[in-house]
């Protein structure tokens, strides 16, 4: 019921884009994911 009375153009399915902390922490987390399979030390890995 909220989402129908919240005058707000993006829907409420999509909380990365409504919560900018959320999306901040996911984007963090796929950052830190990429970050540490790349800070990998094996010099198989060179990218």
């Amino acid at each position: 019921l909220t989402e129908a009375t919240t005058p707000t153009t993006e829907p409420v399915k999509e909380p990365a884009k409504s919560n900018p902390d959320e999306s901040e922490k996911d984007k963090k987390k796929d950052v830190e994911s990429d970050g540490e399979e790349k800070q990998l030390p094996g010099s198989e890995v060179i990218e």
